[in-house]
């Protein structure tokens, strides 16, 4: 078993007329299979998977949109919108098991990063 810390921050001290400090952070526990860093090129014409609906087991998984201008739809294996990452956003978020991964670029071709982590 190995560990993977993660933390999320957001901070702005103009995002209202109070400041917003949030941190988040958390020790989760992984497993093999663990797929490291990769990229994928991804075009408009069809949804390409990164996380297979037949795994049976939860998994964090990490994305970026590398595109400095160009939007992605996260999808569901199954067609469901779960979100968009705006050009440089990335997302973190553990997936369910059978659920499964797919990304779409919206309107030009574009090159996502990705990891995935088999939760315990």
């Amino acid at each position: 078993m190995a560990t993977l810390n993660v933390k999320l921050n957001l901070d702005s001290t103009n995002i209202s007329s109070n400041s917003l400090k949030v941190v988040a952070s958390d020790i989760l526990n992984v497993v093999n299979p663990i797929a490291g860093l990769s990229r994928k090129s991804i075009g408009t014409s069809a949804a390409v998977e990164l996380l297979a609906a037949a795994i049976d087991v939860d998994t964090y998984i990490y994305i970026k949109n590398t595109d400095s201008t160009n939007k992605v739809n996260i999808l569901t294996a199954a067609g469901g919108h779960h979100g968009v990452l705006r050009p440089g956003e990335a997302m973190f978020v553990c997936v369910a098991a059978d659920v499964g991964i797919e990304v779409i670029a919206l309107s030009a071709a574009c090159v996502v990063e990705f990891a995935t982590f088999t939760a315990v």
